[in-house]
């Protein structure tokens, strides 16, 4: 597998920065999601000597132009690019698409190990409908791994079937290092920051992700931000939606100051906004992994709902934030207002809060990664 250019790009370097005696393991991985949302993590894994990773990028939306190009998702189109690849170990992406079935027959045909990478919602969707659960059970049995993104979508790998010693959680996480750094960076114009938001420097900004629809539970944070009594809580929304118009006056008949800062395809909070939070507050009851791994990362001490994503990895309750009941408004005010009072409380929870988001890094994320293709290559 050189590094010529055609349906798969190339994203290890040269074979000459392998040791000599020891040819990297060639892993073809086929994604169903756009390959952007995972290029820091794969281009860490490909610069690797010991791994020649190629990413089949079958997505039709989002940019990964340096990692990857584009190839056909159809049956055909796949497998004309795994076997001209001829890889050691196949890593697809769930079982709910066309290109990962297709990789998955392929690699049983070729006598090829695949391991499969589980989403943080089971996936069931795709153009082929639902999988039955007997035919999902074969396909996780059949599997020499699993990566499963989070601990609920390792459960259902295991209740298909999966060996439990094969199943490694690999969290949608980020440079917690690196993202750290930058926010910390971001700081020295904290002052500027949080005056375009409209907030002096004796008021604490509560940051929430968006985009703002029905189900993630912005009004909540309303309520419990209204319920403190506390003039100095600043309510910023990051995202935009249908429902901005019903929150802006929900805040207005409350009384809360709220700031809507984010566009309506926005993946997450700037850099900037997690710079001038004081505290990261999420009541939804699903939630991407990695926008709490960002906010941890920031420094932010957190209030989740129990059943946001992250939840119980990344919260140690009375450690580095508070955990609450979903739909529990009382307990959101309590946290929120506690928060408030406490500023060396926030430094001390922000503090440990980055601890724990470097446990849950892309060191880790690595590691997992290669053992579960090693593994999966030794089962040949």
């Amino acid at each position: 597998m050189g590094a010529s250019t055609g349906a798969l790009g190339p994203v290890a370097g040269p074979r000459s920065r392998r040791p000599r005696g020891a040819p990297a393991l060639r892993v073809a991985a086929v994604l169903a999601e756009p390959a952007a949302r995972r290029a820091p993590l794969l281009r860490r894994v490909a610069a690797l000597p010991e791994i020649d990773l190629r990413v089949l990028d079958v997505a039709r939306r989002g940019r990964a132009r340096r990692l990857v190009e584009r190839t056909s998702a159809s049956v055909l189109g796949v497998r004309r690019t795994l076997a001209s690849l001829s890889p050691d170990v196949v890593v697809a992406e769930g079982w709910g698409s066309l290109a990962s079935q297709t990789a998955i027959a392929w690699s049983r045909l070729a006598r090829v190990p695949y391991v499969l990478l589980v989403g943080e919602r089971a996936p069931r969707e795709g153009r082929l409908g639902a999988v039955a659960d007997a035919a999902v059970a074969s396909i996780v049995q059949g599997a020499a791994g699993v990566l499963a993104e989070s601990p609920e979508s390792r459960r259902g790998a295991l209740e298909h079937g999966a060996v439990p010693e094969r199943v490694r959680v690999l969290p949608r996480t980020v440079d917690a290092e690196e993202l750290g750094a930058r926010v910390a960076g971001l700081r020295a114009r904290r002052d500027e920051l949080r005056d375009a938001l409209g907030a002096g420097a004796g008021d604490v900004l509560v940051l929430s992700p968006g985009p703002l629809v029905r189900g993630r539970r912005h009004e909540d944070l309303v309520h419990a931000l209204a319920e403190t009594g506390d003039p100095r809580l600043v309510l910023v929304l990051a995202g935009d939606g249908q429902e901005r118009e019903r929150l802006t006056e929900l805040a207005r008949v409350r009384d809360v100051r709220l700031v809507v800062a984010g566009e309506r395809d926005s993946r997450g909070p700037s850099l900037e906004l997690y710079a001038a939070a004081d505290v990261f507050a999420l009541l939804s009851e699903r939630e991407a992994w990695a926008l709490v791994a960002e906010a941890a990362a920031s420094g932010l001490p957190l209030v989740l709902s129990g059943r946001a994503a992250a939840a119980h990895d990344l919260l140690r309750d009375g450690s580095n934030g508070v955990l609450v009941e979903a739909g529990r408004v009382e307990q959101a005010s309590a946290a929120l207002g506690w928060l408030a009072s406490d500023p060396a409380l926030r430094r001390a929870f922000g503090a440990r809060s980055r601890e724990l988001a470097r446990d849950w890094g892309f060191g880790p994320s690595v590691d997992g990664f290669v053992a579960a293709v090693r593994e999966a290559a030794s089962t040949i």
